[in-house]
């Protein structure tokens, strides 16, 4: 039995590779959608898109209108005349936004659009009643002029106040400068949204494939060879009938034709009364074929859909839709805007890089993609990225620019590119972000915003590892705006007081307030958190606070405990958690955490055993955090909180990126 393709094999990505060849250019579209204003559709009160020449990106939560605005892209791109039109979208009575429920009178939904058109090509003699001929403006390099052109569709509700419910009126459709144009229906024919709507089903779905191919055959047949293409159904029935002749040598119908003649004698019918026509080879044959994939493990042939996987199929239809380039003389004229809701469905991570970079290959046609995949947004430039946001959960959603936020700081994007092109972070669907300098701390946040009550988790808070401050500030402009959807973010770092310069032993134990922390720095949207020397040392000062906590200094040792490395024994096991962890000289184990170069800090005989510096706690760093973690995560909340205080400066910060604490442009240091 052949096997479905692996989804990272030869095979697979070849069907990627055939994406991108069938669509490249090395040149922007000659023709394009710049901006889109919509108003009153959905969720969407009032709300303008800049886009991309090429490839826009569209992502955000669940319910943030991201189809809303695929949609919108869909019934102003498919405006064709009736008869010529793909998708069947329309405008419904329940798309009138009703955001604003007092109002009473009538609604109207509008879709302003600016396109731009290169102006020594087609688009100002076929958009000629769009054209703003005056208003021109240069792209790339070399520049290459494009012309302005306006265009405004809105449709007007009316209540009826018997039954509550809005009722559409005729459409309006006009362009120009002032936008007093009228535009027919027909001029929009040179205008085609191609929608990849997100595939569920390619096997059951037939009818939505079948029209896919149709559309495919068509749009690569030449002119010269359309004739002989709708042809084909009636020579196909023709050599049917010829080579079943040949077989039978006729006899089949000529032998039922005389029993027919026989059982209904009255009719005088005759001996040839009754022939076979293929009733599968119809005007509609090309909708009738289906893709079958073939690769080496398939051997002569191939498989049918059914036998391959989800992933598989969903790229053979996305190079059946996709490889609608126009070898028809009308077609080279025309222009399609690819609409594609996640893309991801369905792929292995890896095929979704490989896909996704085969998308931003196409740059002769405008495409538009919703998605949720952190592998999609880390291969995407951040000016091709609009973010969609609702400020409540059922409030108006309006779009946010990445190119916006980051304007005037190139170094910063850039950073911010390579960042989720290496980590795969998730930052751009979270909410807020909590930076922290490394995996010990990433690994504590989230079950300490639990115990605090402040869970990161449930408000779609994200741990991020960055390493350094330095590296916090390329993050700031996703949080420069005060509305979201990145509401807040927060730095987590260590102070690193000298060794030399630490506090005493009396000092820490009388700080129950903890004003030795540097403490919580704010900036508008975003915060700096910083603690008295290391995560570590900050959890000792914790415990030892004003009236010792016990357990806590318990947890903390069994957990140094299980992650020491495999020279600390039974025989040294007590010097090693007393070097590290002395309750009674914590300034003195501050400074033998610090003490990387043998008698820096630490005098020899100060220490308990013979390792004379810091290397057997710093190589564990990490393990500790995580039995400290897996020791917490055992024990019940409430249990928990009686047997363990977070460090203050850390329960501040979480406080501040869950909004639990008012954000101001103040410093609130301790």
């Amino acid at each position: 039995m052949s096997l479905p393709p692996d989804p990272t094999s030869t095979a697979a990505n070849g069907l990627v590779d055939t994406i991108a060849d069938s669509a490249h250019s090395a040149q922007a579209p000659t023709f394009f959608l710049r901006s889109l204003q919509v108003k009153n559709f959905r969720a969407i009160r009032d709300a303008t898109f800049t886009f991309q020449p090429g490839l826009n990106v569209i992502i955000g939560a669940n319910n943030a209108a991201k189809t809303a605005a695929v949609d919108a892209l869909r019934l102003l791109l498919g405006l064709g005349s009736f008869e010529k039109r793909e998708d069947t979208i329309r405008l419904r009575p329940t798309d009138v936004c009703l955001d604003q429920t007092t109002e009473q009178g009538p609604k109207q939904i509008s879709f302003l659009a600016t396109f731009y058109g290169r102006s020594d090509s087609a688009p100002p003699a076929q958009f000629y009643e769009m054209a703003c001929v005056d208003d021109t403006t240069s792209i790339g390099t070399p520049p290459t002029e494009y012309t302005v052109f306006k265009l405004l569709y809105q449709v007007t509700f009316e209540l009826n106040a018997k039954t509550g419910r809005y009722t559409p009126g005729r459409g309006e459709l006009r362009g120009g400068p002032t936008l007093s144009n009228p535009v027919s229906y027909d001029v929009m024919d040179w205008m085609k949204a191609v929608y990849l709507a997100p595939l569920r089903d390619l096997i059951n779905d037939r009818t939505r494939v079948g029209a896919e191919i149709e559309r495919l055959i068509i749009s690569h047949t030449a002119d010269t060879m359309a004739t002989k293409r709708k042809a084909i159904p009636e020579e196909l029935r023709t050599r049917l009938a010829q080579l079943v002749g040949e077989v039978t040598g006729g006899t089949h119908h000529t032998a039922a034709s005389r029993n027919l003649a026989a059982y209904a004698k009255p009719y005088q019918l005759g001996d040839e009364s009754l022939t076979f026509e293929p009733q599968g080879i119809s005007e509609d044959l090309f909708r009738t074929m289906a893709p079958v994939f073939a690769h080496s493990l398939h051997g002569n042939g191939g498989l049918p859909l059914s036998s391959n996987g989800l992933g598989i199929n969903q790229l053979i239809y996305a190079s059946i839709v996709l490889s609608r380039r126009g070898d028809a003389e009308v077609d080279q004229h025309m222009h399609r805007f690819f609409l594609i809701e996640e893309p991801e469905a369905h792929l292995h991570p890896q095929l979704q890089d490989s896909f996704f970079h085969a998308l931003n290959q196409i740059t002769d046609h405008q495409i538009f993609v919703t998605s949720h995949s952190p592998t999609i947004t880390a291969k995407t430039d951040l000016d091709k990225i609009i973010v969609m946001r609702r400020s409540t959960g059922d409030g108006p959603a309006t779009p946010l620019h990445l190119a916006d936020q980051f304007q005037g700081r190139d170094s910063d994007k850039r950073y911010l590119h390579k960042f989720l092109d290496v980590s795969r972070s998730q930052l751009l669907f979270a909410t807020g972000a909590v930076f922290v300098e490394g995996v010990t701390e990433a690994m504590l946040m989230q079950r300490f915003s639990e115990l605090i009550g402040h869970n990161l988790r449930d408000h779609g808070i994200e741990i991020v590892v960055i390493g350094s401050a330095w590296g916090f500030e390329h993050f700031r402009p996703l949080f420069a705006g005060a509305e979201g959807p990145y509401h807040r973010a927060v730095f987590i770092t260590d102070g690193d007081e000298s060794p030399r310069d630490v506090a005493t032993d009396q000092a820490f134990v009388n700080d129950t307030t903890f004003d030795l922390d540097p403490g919580l720095e704010i900036d508008g949207q975003t915060a700096i958190a910083k603690g008295y020397g290391t995560l570590e040392f900050g959890l000792l000062r914790t415990a030892i606070a004003g009236t010792r906590n016990e357990p806590m200094l318990a947890l903390l040792r069994d957990a140094l405990r299980t992650a020491a490395p495999d020279n600390i024994n039974s025989d040294n096991m007590d010097a090693y958690l007393k070097d590290f962890l002395d309750a009674d000289q914590p300034s003195l184990a501050y400074r033998k955490m610090k003490e990387n170069t043998l008698g820096t800090c630490v005098e020899l005989d100060e220490w308990n055993a013979s390792w004379h510096t810091n290397a057997p706690f710093k190589k564990v760093k990490s393990e500790f955090a995580f039995h400290l973690h897996e020791a917490l995560s055992e024990l019940p909340d409430e249990d928990a909180n009686r047997a363990f205080t977070v460090p203050k400066y850390i329960t501040d910060a979480i406080a501040f990126v869950t909004g639990a604490t008012q954000a101001n442009a103040a410093t609130t240091a301790s």
